[in-house]
């Protein structure tokens, strides 16, 4: 004879809760580390980054403007921090505009790829802000699972989770 186990409790954080909590705090991460790292370039020479065409048009050396944007994206990540509902898309349009300068480069399309990923998970982080970033803002929900047992290994136990 089949046997069913029946457990249920509540879960503080949903899956979307959860996805904006990762989207979050990995948009504030990347976005500092790399504008920190345009000071002391250990993880790329981002000088190469910056379009030909796009650093004649600047009035700094492309070293400066590097600079200049390292201090820009440590203070966009911290908006993200601070405000996700609008760093998140103060981020999206920063990044698409790094999108548009590695395309006219025509040298690091594959990051420009990637960047248009960052995009997207900006923009997703921005929507689910809309529902989230807001003070006292608590989600639960029940959760009850079921399983039945036909092969009888579970022994009549009885599981509960509150």
């Amino acid at each position: 004879m089949p046997k069913t186990v029946t457990t249920s409790g509540t879960v503080a954080f949903s899956p979307s809760k959860q996805a904006y909590a990762i989207l979050h705090w990995s948009l504030v991460l990347v976005p500092a580390i790399a504008g920190l790292d345009k000071f002391s370039r250990v993880l790329a020479d981002w000088d190469a980054y910056l379009a030909p065409s796009v650093a004649r048009l600047l009035p700094l050396p492309v070293r400066e403007t590097m600079v200049a944007v390292g201090v820009l994206e440590v203070l966009v990540a911290i908006a993200v921090a601070v405000r996700p509902r609008i760093g998140a898309y103060v981020l999206s349009a920063w990044v698409a505009a790094t999108v548009v300068d590695l395309a006219l480069g025509l040298a690091h399309l594959d990051v420009a790829l990637f960047d248009l990923g960052l995009v997207l998970g900006a923009l997703a982080l921005g929507r689910l802000a809309q529902v989230y970033d807001h003070p006292g803002v608590i989600e639960t929900r029940t959760v009850e699972t079921t399983v039945t047992d036909d092969a009888g290994d579970l022994g009549g136990v009885r599981a509960s989770r509150s």
